[in-house]
């Protein structure tokens, strides 16, 4: 006669919550935004992370982003430090979404080889996202088309959207990131 034994059997149950996305209303006055190469994004590309991601290697490669760094002020060390640039979805006359990394245009002067985007008085959904980078953004965007838009009561102004980047700590590991939709009240 044979007896089979088992072993115990465990059962592990993890419960984990959403990620923390945070939410207010922002009004701003009438400012510039500037930048290079803005380019036409392909309407099946639209807000897409993958498309976005080689078009901001290539804004690297070929120096457009130290030049916007510097024209904002910003001093280029990349031995120390990567200031990260705002991505900035705008429509043109035709209604064509273009994007282009840019910055807060600065008071002085600026070479007539930038892009200048003027930004009229807004109201501001602003939705920030603290957690590692590359992954904030993504959250933010499926946060606001898949609940927050239904739910909100308000309605999405398309004519330009805006996405801020910066890092959270000293080690450039943790990110503070932020979508800016303008809204109508």
């Amino acid at each position: 006669m044979s007896i089979r034994i088992y072993p115990p059997i465990y059962l592990n149950i993890t419960l984990k919550g959403n990620d923390i996305i945070n939410f207010r209303i922002v009004k701003t006055e009438p400012y510039d935004l500037f930048g290079k190469n803005d380019i036409i994004v392909p309407i099946e590309h639209k807000y897409a992370l993958d498309f976005i991601k080689k078009y901001g290697d290539m804004v690297v490669e070929n120096g457009s982003h130290a030049a916007i760094n510097i024209a904002a002020g910003y001093p280029v060390d990349n031995k120390h430090s990567f200031h990260l640039l705002h991505g900035i979805y705008f429509k043109d006359k035709d209604d064509r979404t273009h994007f282009m990394y840019g910055w807060e245009k600065p008071a002085y002067e600026i070479e007539d080889s930038f892009t200048v985007i003027n930004v009229p008085k807004t109201t501001w959904a602003v939705f920030t996202y603290y957690g590692e980078h590359m992954e904030g953004l993504p959250k933010i965007w499926s946060y606001i088309y898949t609940s927050w838009l239904y739910t909100s009561g308000y309605n999405i102004e398309d004519y330009i959207i805006i996405e801020k980047e910066s890092w959270h700590d000293d080690a450039q590991k943790v990110i503070c990131a932020e979508v800016w939709v303008p809204i109508k009240i």
